[in-house]
């Protein structure tokens, strides 16, 4: 197996084991309780301060390695300040804090791992993600899912994970898995291994009727058949097979989740009945009454307005709202940039056929809150997001590494 010295690398683990726990921090509260989710929080804060401080001590405070590092902390900076204007200022501060400083922590890391090269290190954190998003699908088949239904959204609540959670996590298994297969030497009984995890994984995306885990898994193979061509014809087949093929089968069983799918979507088209929608429309009417709120927002994480409004739900249930609702439209448009924009462009031009993840580590924060160190998502998003901002990846400098293999 390649990249040996950032799997061995402490930094590497302790990214690693932050990611882990908020997975199996997940899975405690339905399987053990409230009491074993908090003794499971309790353990995963203080693993995070002991890593923001073993980092520090490996890294230093410089960060020599990535773009756009003066905009994220200029970002960071603001996002603190104008919780001040809040109506909730102390309440606001305080958990805008929450994705600061779990946010600061991956900006040392990633820095400090990039001694590695961009994309080793991209290749690497697909192993990462393989190895801990698996547990999701598996927890499917530990706790009585079963292989012969056709739609469990909202049917697995009392288990392990929820529908939406099996849905990330099977995305996250399928398009890590493509980079693991294709760049990393593995024996052949794991390679077989990989294979059952994802077509199993495919299985549980469908039937989970997540759609931001479908459009994401949709949006990579395309990707992968249009710029990746190292990949011969029957290769090509060999990917797209298992997804129509699992796909059909579920659609051709009575009540199934793509029947539920279609049926959800004509009627949240008819109605306008979607929470995100909703939520989105009373926030924009508000600041339309009060224009200073486009430039101060209304604080990180504060859902006062939604709560006195007549919306569905009481929060905006995506990250990208949470940024320009709760710090105003020009902090908004520089979390974009470095988030998004430039990240796709690197991306597209560069890293592509490395890695397939940022179709679901985009994509699904856009249908929940992401940005907080407890969050599903927070870690693989914010670590990959970063790598693409790396200096090794500049279009002013050469792609240094063409093949991880190497």
């Amino acid at each position: 197996m390649q990249n040996k010295s950032i799997y061995n690398d402490n930094v590497f683990k302790l990214l690693g084991l932050n990611l882990v726990l908020v997975i199996i921090g997940y899975a405690s509260v339905n399987v053990g309780g409230e009491t074993v989710f908090n003794i499971l929080k309790n353990i995963r804060l203080a693993v995070l301060i002991f890593s923001i401080v073993f980092v520090l001590n490996s890294n230093g405070f410089r960060i020599k390695r990535l773009r756009n590092n003066r905009k994220i902390f200029v970002f960071l900076i603001f996002v603190a300040l104008l919780t001040l204007l809040s109506p909730l200022p102390g309440e606001s501060f305080f958990k805008a804090l929450t994705f600061i400083f779990p946010f600061t922590y991956i900006i040392f890391s990633i820095n400090y791992l990039l001694k590695y090269g961009a994309l080793k290190l991209l290749i690497s954190f697909s192993v990462m993600i393989l190895i801990a998003y698996i547990l999701v699908p598996i927890s499917f088949l530990l706790f009585g899912g079963d292989l012969s239904g056709s739609n469990v959204y909202g049917e697995m609540e009392g288990q392990a994970f929820v529908s939406n959670q099996f849905g990330w996590g099977s995305a996250l298994v399928i398009l890590s898995a493509f980079t693991v297969l294709k760049y990393i030497r593995l024996k052949k009984i794991y390679k077989v291994l990989v294979f059952l995890a994802v077509l199993l994984s495919i299985y549980i995306l469908i039937v989970s009727a997540n759609r931001s885990g479908m459009l994401s898994v949709g949006l990579g193979v395309v990707a992968l058949l249009l710029k990746d061509r190292s990949l011969v014809f029957y290769k090509k087949i060999m990917v797209v097979l298992p997804l129509i093929l699992i796909t059909l089968y579920v659609a051709n069983k009575e009540n199934s989740a793509i029947d539920f799918l279609m049926e959800k979507n004509e009627m949240q088209l008819e109605t306008g009945q979607e929470g995100r929608y909703i939520a989105a429309v009373t926030m924009i009417e508000k600041f339309n009454e009060e224009p200073i709120r486009w430039f101060t927002g209304v604080g990180m994480f504060n859902y006062e307005f939604l709560k006195k409004s007549n919306s569905i739900l009481k929060g905006y249930h995506n990250s990208y709202f949470e940024i320009l609702f709760g710090a105003g439209i020009l902090l908004f448009s520089l979390f974009l940039y470095f988030m998004f924009l430039y990240p796709f462009k690197v991306f597209w031009q560069r890293t592509v056929h490395y890695s397939l993840l940022f179709f679901p580590l985009t994509i699904i924060p856009f249908f929940e809150s992401d940005l907080t160190a407890g969050q599903f998502l927070f870690f693989p998003w914010f670590s990959y997001i970063l790598i693409l901002n790396a200096k090794e990846l500049s279009f002013a400098t050469p792609l240094a590494l063409r093949s991880s293999g190497n």
